[in-house]
């Protein structure tokens, strides 16, 4: 289990983690497990499943934010006119979800749903 920490640790994550606070958290955890005897078998291996479990949901909500943010920009803008209410609305969306990108999980998935709904015209 050490070494699959050291592994993670050394890896440095896939996706948006640069300026994740939450990520750099994680990570420091995964640092400080590293040198736990054997004797905290559990408790490296309950580290270890929690990284696992936040970074598979991470890079998740990083995808799909990526997806609406794609959408916005080559299915839904480009239907528009330059004074559209509904231009101002998706160009709102893109803003936030890109400063989503860095955020906490639960705060990615609070943003995700709000702006994921459709303007009506």
């Amino acid at each position: 289990i050490t070494a699959k920490l050291r592994s993670i640790y050394e890896t440095k994550g896939e996706g948006c983690v640069k300026g994740n606070r939450e990520y750099t958290r994680y990570l420091k955890g995964i640092r400080e497990a590293i040198t736990w005897s054997s004797s905290r078998l559990a408790d490296k291996i309950r580290v270890h499943d929690e990284f696992i479990a936040y970074n598979k949901e991470r890079l998740s909500l990083e995808q799909q934010i990526k997806a609406r943010i794609d959408k916005i920009v080559n299915t839904l803008l480009p239907k528009l006119g330059k004074l559209s209410r509904c231009k101002f609305f998706y160009q709102k969306q893109k803003r936030v979800l890109k400063r989503a990108i860095n955020s906490s999980n639960a705060q990615k998935r609070k943003i995700l749903k709000k702006n994921s709904v459709n303007c009506e015209a």
